[in-house]
């Protein structure tokens, strides 16, 4: 993700951002779902994690 933001236009890295944040909440549902409860919450952790980064980037890129 971190080449978007170097070699890509600012439109197509907010969207690809916002697509990758979508995809990891997505995930997060079905780790909630389908994981035992130790690594449930390491997984859900990781997730919220990296959605809280992709959420930074599209902050500081200022995008739409």
């Amino acid at each position: 993700m971190r080449d978007l933001q170097r070699n890509d236009t600012g439109d197509a890295r907010c969207t690809a951002w916002r697509r990758q944040i979508d995809v990891m909440k997505n995930a997060s549902d079905i780790f909630a779902r389908c994981t035992s409860d130790e690594a449930r919450a390491d997984n859900i952790s990781q997730m919220q994690g990296s959605i809280g980064d992709f959420r930074a980037l599209i902050e500081e890129a200022k995008c739409p």
